[in-house]
């Protein structure tokens, strides 16, 4: 199994979300509680950028109503201030091992009033360099307003001088990823189909909780599904997802990995919903063979190639209802593959590869498991590496930015500054902290 880095670009003919602007220069891009998180560059006039600041903080109440008025979705914020971990003694969080590092951020399991829990651990110096405030916030948006059992759930979130924290629940079973390559019939092949059917089926709860609120997942792979203790499967990382403003809508964002991306995304004409499905058709080949569809293409022009013309091959051992639907999911045409066309993920869950799945049962935890990890094969037991060696928040090897962007870099900076207080209103000192920021910057 292959697993090849993450892409994410704009489109040369990306339509830009829509936002709340005057001109050509859009005030802000955000949700409700991205209200802090302010779009510059360097054409734009310095003292506009001084003025954006202070608009947000004389009318940002105003603008959050609005905005709030497109997250129709979204839990209220008294429920999500109810229901968050208040971290109010962040000295007490032990830190007893290390599950999991990504390009930008440490993921470790930390006990918090005698509570254990997944510390997803991301660097702030690492995320204004690479211009990942957007994305940060908007991981932390959606995975504060959604509450799904197959979901990797957040409990809250808060920051020190050098690291911003996301406290989640621990999920100790693993990563499907590596449950494949442990588990695998043979070097050829996968594992069994009725396992395979299982993980599916949870994924597809998932998606279904995720696209009835409008939100699209996109980095749907074996490395961000995860087994839990009692074998159910969760999806982890919202770093990609994002919500479509128009349930019909397209995003036009190129993000995830290529061997899971859909045809309309790698050709960047737009993705909707129909992109997560086309990833799981790739998932489901993957975990019945071992590999993904288009694995034994080293050259990634030739990749694209098979991925927008869905040319791939199936082994003799696959089962028809296997290959049906894995078809139906990899057809090129977004508007005619499986779970993307009217009647959504119902036809999805009406194919005869999952007849042996028990739907209501599935919804409610109580569906059989193929396989429940023991006590030795969880990440409790399995990663007793000392976290002194890989300390929170480590330096990255990495590009240092232009330092001619020092404007959006403090603007950035100052967002930073709320991501622990979710639910802080602004006010007109949060606009002149913002403009004392950037005289600052910019003083002789």
């Amino acid at each position: 199994m292959s697993s090849e880095s993450k892409v994410s670009q704009e489109g040369p003919d990306a339509v830009p979300s829509p936002s709340l602007s005057n001109g050509n220069a859009p005030l802000l891009s955000a949700g409700p509680n991205d209200f802090m998180i302010i779009k510059s560059n360097r054409s734009v006039n310095f003292f506009q950028t001084l003025i954006r600041g202070a608009v947000i903080g004389l009318i940002g109440w105003s603008i959050q109503r609005l905005l709030e008025a497109r997250w129709k979705s979204r839990r209220s914020e008294d429920q999500l201030e109810d229901e968050a971990l208040v971290i109010d003694k962040p000295d007490e969080v032990e830190k007893l091992a290390v599950l999991g590092e990504g390009g930008y951020a440490l993921v470790l399991l930390v006990s918090y009033k005698s509570n254990l829990y997944a510390l997803k651990t991301l660097k702030k110096s690492h995320v204004l360099m690479h211009d990942l405030t957007k994305l940060v916030m908007r991981e932390r948006d959606i995975g504060m307003a959604c509450s799904c059992p197959f979901l990797v759930n957040f409990m809250g979130t808060y920051q020190d001088k050098d690291n911003l924290y996301m406290m989640m629940e621990p999920v100790l079973g693993g990563e499907l990823y590596t449950y494949l390559e442990k588990h695998s019939l043979s070097d050829e092949r996968g594992i069994p189909e009725a396992t395979a059917t299982f993980y599916a089926a949870c994924t597809i709860i998932a998606f279904e909780y995720l696209h009835a609120r409008n939100y699209v997942y996109r980095d749907l792979k074996p490395e961000n599904m995860l087994i839990d203790t009692t074998g159910y499967l969760k999806l982890a990382d919202l770093g990609f997802a994002k919500m479509l403003t128009d349930p019909l809508g397209k995003t036009y964002t190129t993000c995830g990995t290529l061997d899971y991306m859909a045809p309309e995304m790698v050709e960047m004409k737009g993705h909707n919903k129909g992109a997560d499905w086309w990833a799981l058709g790739t998932v489901i080949y993957e975990m019945v063979t071992g590999l993904p569809p288009f694995h034994d293409l080293d050259d990634d022009k030739v990749k694209v190639q098979h991925i927008k013309r869905s040319l791939y091959s199936t082994p003799e051992y696959m089962s028809p209802e296997c290959m049906d639907v894995i078809k139906k999911l990899l057809t090129p045409d977004p508007e005619a593959r499986l779970g993307n066309m009217a009647d959504g993920v119902i036809e999805v869950k009406r194919h005869s590869w999952f007849r042996h799945i028990d739907w209501d049962l599935l919804v409610r935890m109580k569906h059989p498991v193929p396989y429940v990890p023991s006590r030795a094969s969880t990440c409790f037991e399995k990663y007793c590496e000392s976290t002194s060696k890989h300390p929170a928040g480590k330096e990255h090897d990495v590009m240092t930015g232009p330092d001619n962007d020092m404007c959006k870099g403090n603007f950035q900076e100052a967002a930073l500054l709320c991501f622990g207080r979710k639910y802080m209103q602004p006010t007109l000192e949060f606009g002149i902290f913002l403009v004392v920021r950037c005289m600052r910057v910019f003083r002789p």
